[in-house]
This record gives C-alpha cells, structure tokens and sequence, in this order.
C-alpha cells in the first residue's frame, strides 16, 4: 500500500501533456521496443535493509541496518528477440550507521551505491500490452567510503553475487512505470575479518517523467 501511495502521489507531480496532443505510443510495450526507457527512482525512506555481522572480543555479532534511498535510476528496454534489457540500475542511498564495537568508536557507510555495470536481458512476461513482469538474478557492484575518526576512506566497488531482481512494469505508452525488488542472503562482501555483508533486501518503485 505505501508503494502504491508513493506512485499515484509522485505520478500526481508530472505535468501532462496538454488535452490536445496524441500519445507518441499505443502502450508500454510499443514504447519498450521503440526506445529504451529511463524511470526515475525517487527518496525512499525504509527501502530496505542491510544485514551484517561484526567481530566483537567475544565473537561474531549480527544485526541489520535500515536502507534509504536519495536517489536512482531504471532503465529497460526490449531487445531484438523481445526479451526485456536492464540496460541501467543505479542507486544511491543515504549513510548507513555502523555499530561502535566494530571499530571502537561511532562511524558511517557514506556514499553508499548500488549499480549494475553491465546491460542484462531476462525473458518477461505480458498480461496485457500495459502490463509485465520478469525475474533474473542481476550482477550488482556496491561501493561505499567508511567515515570514522573524522576522516573518510573511499572503498572500491565491489562485485556482489548474483542477486534476484523482479520487476513489474505498467503504466501506458505516455508514462510508465515499474516497480521492482531485489533479495539476497548469504556472505556478499566482508573486510578485513571484522565486517561482513550477509543480506540484502531492496523494494522501490520507478517512474517516467512526462514530456
């Protein structure tokens, strides 16, 4: 329900195009074979979460921090052989909190960036010329800088395993929009044997401006 809110309120803030003008495609699907597609990812509060475990003095702790995103972008189209391209994901979320024990002292995950670096093709599935839905896991980088002590570290992007990514597109030829999940569990990245990535789950929904 508060992703369908979030959509028809952020659908509310496009301008239309005036009473007069003819849609430039008959439906999504038109469009996707037309054109690639970017849609706008906006701030989403409570995207998700981040799992991870930290060496303590006594052993390893676990706990999950909350994600949300500044910003982002969802871009697809239809291929040749009509199966739907993720050609761009990309999303920046805001600083993530890391427990003390971890280092002795209070620090951030910052500039945290999740993309995917190259175009991914994935079967999809049509009810309607309006309406679809596909599923493949995608090959993902995360990169981030750790802020602690006053100072800021950037840390080079890292190569995640393949992480399930559903998507539902809709909408019409002149807007579309999609909304999509992405979940994964297990080690994804771990540093210097003090702190490990175990999970991953992120829901948000995406959108076209209107001309």
């Amino acid at each position: 329900m508060k992703r369908t809110i979030a959509l028809l309120v952020f659908a509310g803030c496009m301008p239309h195009r005036p009473g007069g003008d003819a849609s430039r495609f008959d439906s999504v699907r038109d469009r996707l074979e037309a054109e690639p597609t970017a849609m706008f990812v906006g701030a989403t509060l409570d995207a998700g979460t981040l799992a991870a475990e930290h060496r303590t003095d006594t052993g390893w702790q676990g706990g999950s921090a909350s994600l949300s995103i500044s910003t982002g972008e969802l871009a697809v189209a239809l291929d040749t052989k009509g199966a739907l391209m993720v050609s761009a994901l990309d999303l920046s979320f805001d600083p993530i909190d890391i427990p003390p024990s971890v280092f002795g002292t209070p620090a951030q995950l910052t500039n945290v960036r999740l993309q995917l670096p190259t175009p991914t093709a994935m079967p999809v599935t049509w009810r309607d010329a309006d309406d679809a839905s596909a599923t493949l896991p995608l090959e993902l980088s995360l990169s981030w800088s750790l802020a602690v002590n006053g100072g800021v570290i950037p840390l080079s992007a890292q190569a995640l395993p393949p992480i399930p990514f559903d998507v539902s597109i809709g909408g019409d030829g002149d807007a579309v929009t999609a909304a999509f999940d992405l979940h994964a569990q297990g080690e994804l990245w771990s540093w210097a044997d003090l702190l490990e990535l175990t999970g991953l789950d992120v829901s948000a929904d995406a959108a076209t401006t209107v001309e």
